[in-house]
């Protein structure tokens, strides 16, 4: 079967004549091998394989996605499909012959800016591009907590390239780091000490994340409970409706759980804050029993019932209450009661622990202990057989001398001294990171911080030490820098009609100028003071007499402005003619003046006589001619005169 190449050049042969033109080309050697039996080889044209799109660019989501693309040639022509980024891939097919469709898939953009690129197929580009990434922020940690004494903390940031801005709602917590920045970051913030007994909870946001900020009270414990009574002592035939109260802070919850299945606790039996702790007490058919009420997990109301048809049961203590010195101490209670009846003894606070005697029956004493005190005065409690034992704690307090040092730009070292209860525990640390703390972080009694403060490359700054809870302030000095100036251009000329012009200063960072006129026709337009690298614009007004020179002054050096005289007046104008007069016939006639004068000098000319007319020269400047007609005079004698350069010029002429 006769190649399909073949055919076309048979057909053509046939009718060659029928040929159009504008595929005339195209054809030529098919035909030129009519009558032949060899075979020509032809490719198609650049022109005829021109690729087209259907689609010149394409805008897609930030999260990416898959597309395609129309590629439109001649059925012959070859084509490839190329990526011009990594994050266009999945090309498919690369390659192909004639018209067909490529896909392509764009890969999600974490960048916060939008990003272009192109697939290129043959030389048709295909421009894509895609928007930037939503904002997303992770703030790290969540929560965090920090002692009553204060300290310096940090949060990670990360927000793929966003800008953010940090903000608090309180105002005991302040910023160390900016508190505004593009991309990831750390978040720098100092927590001030606490001088109350409670906690308090701040929040630090950026974007849509917060994280809590939680710091203990001066006595160290986040709640406390105190109960009122302590305890309670029932008779064997029990009661109902019995109730104590709970004293705590607003924001601290608390759940009450009883020991014994004969001591219940009615109505509410969690809150939040101060409240009410209700509680029926069974009968008793056996011997005397205790048993206990636990609020917060760590506080208990003791409740000792006597045993059934015994007489009730009373109980003594030998002192209701004492007096506990900050370091710390200890303590006996005498418990006296009859024999069989049965008493304990428990703890109201967390800082008082009992040591011996939890526990009796008839006669019996209880131990207890207190922890040293390292905030403010306390009062706290233990339950001892229904009553209420009363501890009452001196609270530590703290001096430091000095509060406050002045560091040279260079550096160096200071101490500061603390005086303090014995037993009273502190610590100190540093605010700011140019300050170290070398010894003394931590002591008990009186003692010393010794620190050092780093060398001061930039201005003046304030740092501070949190020490015992207060604070001790540090000022440093700025760098010294030995500053050094030049300027460039040192001096110019300018012409009588004034003009304006820039000097360029050089100097180091931190090195401050300023720059002055010394005369009123130099103006400074903008660039008066500066600090480091700077430039000074000036204005020259315009001179009306001699020469002159001014200067401005600038770090010690000296720019010098001298300017041109204003140009000398040209002298007066005068005026002469070539004659100041003629006479004539009656006959109609011309006369020219010839008019002499300096370059430049304006002059006019003009008739004052009907008869006499100005021809030409009616204004000149300089020298020049001025030409003018006398008519006809056919009545007598006459004269008439010109006005000409500011001269008269007479004109006489008799009669017929």
């Amino acid at each position: 079967m006769p190649h399909r190449r073949q055919l076309v050049q048979r057909a053509l042969c046939a009718g060659r004549h029928l040929l159009f033109p504008g595929i005339a080309s195209l054809v030529l050697a098919l035909i030129a091998g009519c009558g032949s039996s060899s075979a020509v080889a032809t490719t198609p044209t650049p022109v005829k394989c021109h690729v087209t799109l259907a689609m010149s660019s394409q805008n897609i989501a930030a999260d990416g996605g898959t597309g395609t693309l129309a590629v439109t040639t001649a059925p012959e022509c070859p084509w490839d499909a190329t990526a011009s980024a990594d994050w266009l891939s999945g090309l498919s097919p690369a390659s192909g012959q004639g018209s067909g469709t490529v896909e392509f898939h764009v890969s999600p953009n974490p960048q916060a800016s939008t990003r272009e690129a192109a697939i290129v197929v043959n030389n048709s580009s295909f421009r894509i591009s895609q928007q930037a990434a939503t904002c997303h922020f992770e703030l790290q940690p969540a929560s965090l907590t920090v002692g009553a004494a204060g300290e310096t903390r940090e949060l990670r940031l990360s927000t793929g390239g966003c800008a953010w801005t940090a903000s608090t709602d309180a105002s005991w917590i302040t910023f160390t780091t900016a508190v505004r920045g593009n991309g990831d970051a750390t978040v720098g913030f100092r927590v001030a000490p606490n001088r109350a007994d409670g906690q308090r909870i701040g929040t630090i946001s950026v974007g849509d994340q917060r994280s809590t900020v939680t710091q203990a009270g001066v006595a160290g414990a986040v709640c406390t409970f105190d109960l009122s009574p302590g305890g309670q002592a029932v008779s064997a035939s029990g009661g109902t409706n019995l109730s104590f109260s709970v004293t705590a802070g607003s924001d601290c919850p608390w759940t009450a759980t009883s020991s014994a299945a004969w001591l219940t606790v009615v109505g509410s039996s969690s809150g939040r804050g101060s409240g009410t702790v209700g509680f029926n007490v069974a009968a008793n058919a056996g011997a005397a029993r205790t048993g206990s009420i636990t609020v917060g997990g760590t506080t208990t109301f003791a409740v000792t019932q006597a045993a059934a048809g015994g007489a009730a049961c009373t109980y003594n203590l030998s002192s209701t209450s004492t007096s506990i010195a900050a370091a710390g101490g200890s303590g006996s209670i005498t418990v006296s009661t009859g024999n069989g009846c049965a008493w304990t003894a428990s703890r109201n606070d967390g800082w008082i622990t009992v040591t011996s005697g939890a526990s009796g029956s008839g006669n019996g004493s209880v131990a207890f202990t207190v922890a040293a005190n390292a905030g403010s005065a306390r009062t706290g409690g233990i339950a001892v057989a229904g009553q209420v034992f009363t501890v009452t704690q001196a609270g530590c307090t703290y001096n430091i001398s000095p509060t406050t040092t002045a560091i040279a730009a260079s550096g160096g070292s200071g101490s500061i001294t603390v005086s303090a209860g014995t037993g009273c525990a502190w610590t100190a640390s540093r605010n700011d990171g140019w300050i170290t703390v070398t010894s003394g972080a931590s002591g008990s009694g009186n003692g010393s911080v010794a620190f050092t403060v780093a060398a001061n490359t930039g201005g003046a700054r304030t740092g501070s030490i949190s020490v015992a809870g207060q604070t001790f302030s540090v000022s440093q000095a700025a760098e010294v820098v030995a500053c050094s100036y030049s300027i460039s251009p040192a001096n110019t000329s300018v012409g009588a009609s004034g003009g304006s012009g820039n000097i360029t200063v050089s100097a180091g960072n931190n090195c401050p100028w300023t720059a002055g006129s010394n005369a009123g026709w130099l103006t400074i337009t903008s660039g008066s003071g500066g600090n480091g690298n700077g430039s000074i614009a000036y204005s020259v007004a315009a001179n009306t007499g001699g020469s002159r020179s001014a200067a401005i002054s600038v770090g010690g050096q000296t720019f010098t402005v001298t300017q041109a005289a204003a140009a000398a007046p040209p002298p007066p104008c005068s005026y002469s003619l070539s004659s100041n007069s003629t006479s004539m016939d009656w006959k109609a006639s011309s006369v020219t003046v010839n008019v002499s004068t300096g370059s430049g000098c304006a002059w006019t000319a003009s008739s004052n006589a009907s008869w006499i007319t100005v021809t030409s020269g009616g204004s000149g400047s300089g020298n020049g001619s001025v030409a003018f007609n006398v008519s006809r005079n056919d009545e007598g004698d006459r004269t008439g005169t010109l006005t000409i350069a500011g001269q008269t010029f007479t004109v006489h002429q008799s009669k017929k």
